[in-house]
């Protein structure tokens, strides 16, 4: 087994599924649904700032082209060569710069690139979705199919591009009136701050706990209904003897 399985070698002979081993794979499956929703959202970012950037270039320039279409038709009495001149070059500055800022912020690769990473991470999201669909007796053994989601999905984050923290702010605060995302496991980035404590389910463990307290208090409480009656036959004696008395005193 390579270095990077989640699992050692003492595990390799296991092939019963289990809930512990579904639960690993929809953490991973969840995160997967994240990061691809996240891709295609930044996708959709820096496309919109493309279109910032070359649909007033693109506006100019056919601004430009009119502006020259009346200059020649009108000619030089009533519109001088030197304005045209000026026009033009001004309008070329502004076109060559959104073009330039355009271009340095390689905002359309990034377009496909988050594009077709976001594909990959939905892939590995299916294919998660997939196992876990069939009967437990048809699934591929849990400890493969963990170890291989797992690799596929530390090898994409690897090679996944920075996604600056405004956009995952803005993602975040869009999907917040929708409950299925606050149900789903997150990447490490979309969190804040939050112990790992949080993913350790152990519903045995707390079955234990909460089994242990209802015990616990039924003993209290059946300790407390000893001492109730004890303290009740303990007045009533107390009663009696005290008739006995009396009795014998009228006597």
């Amino acid at each position: 087994m390579d270095s990077e399985d989640i699992f050692s070698d003492k595990y390799d002979g296991t092939k019963e599924w289990s809930r512990d081993f579904e639960e690993i794979l929809i953490v991973t499956s969840d995160k997967s649904k994240c990061m691809g929703k996240l891709c295609s959202y930044t996708s959709i970012y820096y496309g919109k700032q493309r279109s910032y950037l070359l649909i007033p270039a693109s506006v100019l320039a056919w601004c430009l082209n009119i502006f020259g279409m009346f200059a020649t038709y009108y000619g030089n009495n009533k519109i001088p060569d030197p304005l045209v001149i000026l026009i033009t070059s001004i309008g070329n500055f502004i076109i060559a710069s959104f073009t330039t800022i355009a271009e340095k912020s390689q905002a359309g690769d990034k377009v496909e690139l988050f594009n077709q990473t976001s594909r990959e991470y939905i892939l590995i999201a299916s294919e998660i979705s997939q196992q876990l669909m069939y009967e437990p007796s048809n699934r591929n053994p849990p400890l493969q199919v963990i170890n291989e989601m797992a690799r596929k999905y530390s090898d994409l984050m690897r090679s996944t591009p920075n996604i600056p923290q405004y956009i995952v702010d803005e993602f975040t605060i869009q999907n917040r009136n929708n409950p299925e995302y606050w149900r789903m496991y997150k990447p490490e980035q979309m969190t804040e701050m939050n112990s790992t404590a949080e993913l350790v389910i152990n519903r045995k463990y707390n079955e234990t706990i909460k089994s242990s307290d209802v015990t616990e208090n039924n003993n209290i409480f059946e300790n407390n209904e000893i001492m109730e009656n004890n303290e009740i036959m303990e007045n009533n004696e107390i009663m009696e003897n005290n008739e006995i008395m009396e009795n014998n005193e009228i006597i």
